[in-house]
């Protein structure tokens, strides 16, 4: 858990931004792995899935315009 906590704080660190929205913002714009999506989740086909099946939920939090 400490691994993916200091990955994400060095991302934020680098990019000034998180990188699960940024990640959520991604597969938003390409459409290629949402399985759902609605006002407040995200449910995609991670692209590192092992399994066809492999999902994973993600809050989505739609950026304004």
């Amino acid at each position: 858990m400490m691994k993916k906590h200091k990955a994400q704080q060095a991302y934020f660190g680098q990019y000034g931004s998180n990188l699960l929205q940024d990640y959520v913002a991604k597969e938003v714009k390409n459409q290629d792995r949402i399985v759902v999506i609605n006002d407040d989740w995200l449910v995609v086909v991670p692209y590192w899935a092992a399994w066809p099946f492999e999902t994973r939920a993600l809050p989505y939090l739609e950026s304004p315009s």
